[in-house]
């Protein structure tokens, strides 16, 4: 088989999680590839990330909208569309299902290695996805704002 192109493995990945494939997204990456949550602030093994989305929105669905590589690096901009209907693993612990569809951008950097994932981050507005889901923010949750030219 050829190898694939960077932005053709991350294509491939993202439509074996559309078709719900654990098994066949787990082989684009390496075996010790992790994700950081950026707005969870929490770093999860590359199984555990996938699961924990695929678990929450079974019907989640990825609909690609810019694919960018550059070597081993690919910048990923998507739409992420579902229902919340099984248990989501959130920044302090599980979150029950709260039957809201939710539908936002997410972006995602991947790092890979050998043909394959070997890391990433994944930023988007937990905020507004909070919001959708009908799930209250604690005080503490909250981002800070730091204005230009402020200085700690």
């Amino acid at each position: 088989m050829a190898q694939l192109d960077t932005s053709e493995i991350v294509r491939h990945l993202y439509q074996a999680f559309n078709d719900k494939d654990l098994d066949r997204l787990l082989g684009y990456a390496q075996p010790d590839a992790k994700v950081l949550n950026v707005p969870f602030g929490k770093t999860l093994g590359f199984r555990d990330y996938f699961s924990n989305w695929m678990t929450a929105f079974p019907d989640g669905q990825i609909e690609i909208v810019n694919l960018v590589a550059s070597g081993d690096y690919v910048v990923a901009e998507y739409i992420g569309r579902g229902t919340n209907t099984g248990l989501m693993q959130g920044p302090d612990g599980e979150l029950s299902p709260t039957q809201r569809p939710v539908g936002m951008r997410f972006c995602e950097i991947y790092d890979l290695r050998d043909g394959k994932v070997a890391g990433g981050r994944v930023y988007f507005d937990a905020a507004t996805m909070m919001r959708q889901l009908e799930v209250p923010i604690a005080p503490s949750q909250r981002p800070t704002v730091v204005q230009p030219g402020f200085q700690h």
